[in-house]
């Protein structure tokens, strides 16, 4: 018998962009609303839960009321709990993009991987879609759907729900903002007739951009939120000029309205190395040892290697050795760019790709291997794929093996990053 493995799905992604956009209300019914629409294709059995996370370096906390819907309140406090004493590495996947979606399995190294034999145990779940959304700085809205059976994200499943997630974390930057400023910048009727505009939304540019986004989200709401989800939701755009949200406004008696408020993103990178920490860190790469960077910089031996270590994670290698190797075999470059009248000092590791490797790759496979590396991709083991194709665990583990060589990936967490890509 072939293992059960549940499909993610989105079929109507308006009705979580528009429960997104519900700024006005409490946070928990704001998350409740965000839940309810999600749930509807998303549930894997299991119910889902929400909440806003504070994922600082120094370790994360739930912030808002913990919301369920379908959940065993023992299974919403498990997630809960889960993400507040994640391992480091997990923490730092969760400030690692502005948003994420995938599953547990998928995301934190296969069945076999430590983080997930420990998840499932303390659960008893098999696996959970998880989707993340960033706010402003390190505050996260995140949703979980915890499963007893494996979980399949297609492409282009995966591509919609990350669109929907920019603008979760769109809402949630603006939740906070409205708070201190809470009167709109412009108004405008749902056909796109601007009633108001105060500067700097009065200038033409400004209203001609959000005129014309106010008829693309009409239209987004229209006929093709049924007949047509994904082209409904490419209208419906984040940002207008990077710099405005649109939202639903209701007047006395009724009447709505489009409000635009400013809302840009922040450009402040919570996971960028400290300028002490980039300091250590050219040092080392340029080949001094731990004890003369102490020295040189004035700081204790503990201190810069936690700052090494804290390297490591950002820049995704295995350890400080490889670190130290970036000298020879890549470069490490440093970084201004200013954008607005901001300045963001950034590291920037460049690593030289081993000869010949780009003739590896995914491309290499053959139709078996590939469909092998999209089973680990979903998370089964050797094992659940060798019933499910109707072969040997060995034939399958020798699939395996030839797609991790021909491709060059270190193990099966990076096969199945390289088979959905």
């Amino acid at each position: 018998m072939r293992p059960r493995v549940h499909d993610a799905r989105l079929t109507s992604p308006i009705d979580v962009v528009e429960a997104a956009y519900e700024v006005s209300a409490s946070e928990e019914s704001w998350l409740a609303g965000v839940l309810r629409a999600a749930t509807r294709e998303l549930d894997a059995g299991l119910g889902a839960v929400a909440f806003v996370l504070d994922a600082t370096p120094s370790g994360p906390r739930v912030v808002s009321p913990v919301v369920t819907r379908g959940a065993d309140p023992a299974i919403a406090a498990k997630v809960s709990a889960a993400h507040v004493e994640v391992p480091p590495e997990a923490s730092e996947r969760l400030l690692s993009t502005d948003v994420d979606f995938g599953t547990l399995v998928r995301s934190f190294g296969g069945l076999d991987s430590p983080i997930v034999r420990a998840v499932q145990r303390r659960m008893g779940i098999r696996d959970a879609y998880a989707a993340c959304a960033r706010g402003d700085g390190t505050r996260l809205l995140e949703i979980t759907f915890p499963s007893r059976v494996a979980l399949s994200i297609s492409a282009r499943v995966e591509a919609g729900w990350r669109r929907v997630l920019y603008h979760l974390g769109t809402a949630l930057r603006l939740r906070a903002r409205l708070a201190a400023l809470p009167a709109p910048a412009a108004l405008l009727r749902p056909d796109g007739a601007l009633v108001h505009a105060e500067a700097p939304a009065s200038t033409r540019a400004a209203r001609e951009a959000l005129v014309a986004a106010a008829r693309q989200i009409e239209s987004a709401r229209g006929k093709a939120r049924r007949e047509d989800p994904d082209g409904a939701l490419s209208l419906w755009r984040g940002l207008v000029d990077g710099r405005w949200s649109l939202v639903d406004h209701w007047e006395a008696g009724g009447v709505r309205f489009l409000a635009a408020h400013e809302n840009p993103p922040d450009r402040v990178d919570a996971r960028a190395l400290r300028p002490w920490e980039r300091a250590v860190v050219t040092a080392f790469v340029q080949g001094a040892t731990v004890p003369e960077i102490a020295f040189a910089l004035g700081f204790t031996q503990a201190s810069v290697r936690q700052a090494l270590s804290r390297a490591v994670r950002r820049f995704g290698f295995p350890n400080t050795a490889a670190l130290a190797r970036v000298g020879s075999q890549g470069a490490l470059r440093r970084l201004v760019v200013e954008a607005g009248g901001d300045r963001v000092d950034v590291l920037r590791v460049e690593r030289t790709a081993p000869a010949g490797a780009e003739r590896g790759g995914a491309s290499m496979l053959t139709p078996a291997e590939r469909e092998v590396a999209s089973l680990v991709a979903v998370g089964l083991s050797d094992a659940e794929i060798a019933t499910r194709r109707g072969v040997s665990v060995r034939t399958v583990s020798n699939q395996v093996a030839r797609a991790l060589s021909k491709t060059g990936a270190a193990n099966r967490v990076a096969l199945a990053r390289m088979s959905i890509s």
